[in-house]
């Protein structure tokens, strides 16, 4: 996401909506990707877009979540936290615009996550605690 971001922010003459057009491009590409059969949530690759497209707002977010992380002791939760902060203090810094094109973004990974199969979550939590 970050590097599709990138070069979309590059080419496009370092405007915003170029780097969200490459890190969309990049998330629809790891969702469905043309080689294998299931691709990933986009979860990451919406992170390095968003870090990219909008590095105050992503800067914020970050020391949020890690005051979050220091004040709970869980990562979970601090990712939560970032997350759900990250389009009101991206309202705040970048605007409407930003924060409606990050929004877009963000929709298609609750879709991805909406739409997943039930047995893929299920398969997911079995490996990361069947025993060794």
């Amino acid at each position: 996401g970050a590097a599709a971001a990138a070069v979309g922010w590059a080419v496009g003459g370092r405007r915003w909506w170029p780097a969200v057009v490459g890190g969309g491009a990049a998330m629809v590409g790891h969702a469905f990707p043309p080689t294998r059969r299931r691709g990933g949530m986009a979860v990451a690759t919406f992170v390095g877009t968003a870090v990219v497209a909008s590095p105050r707002t992503a800067a914020v977010a970050l020391g949020i979540g890690a005051a979050a992380w220091a004040t709970t002791q869980s990562f979970e939760r601090a990712v939560q936290v970032g997350v759900a902060t990250y389009p009101v203090v991206q309202l705040v810094v970048d605007g409407v615009r930003r924060t409606a094109a990050t929004g877009a973004l963000m929709t298609f990974v609750g879709v991805r996550f909406a739409t997943r199969p039930a047995d893929a979550t299920t398969e997911a939590v079995r490996h990361s605690v069947a025993p060794a």
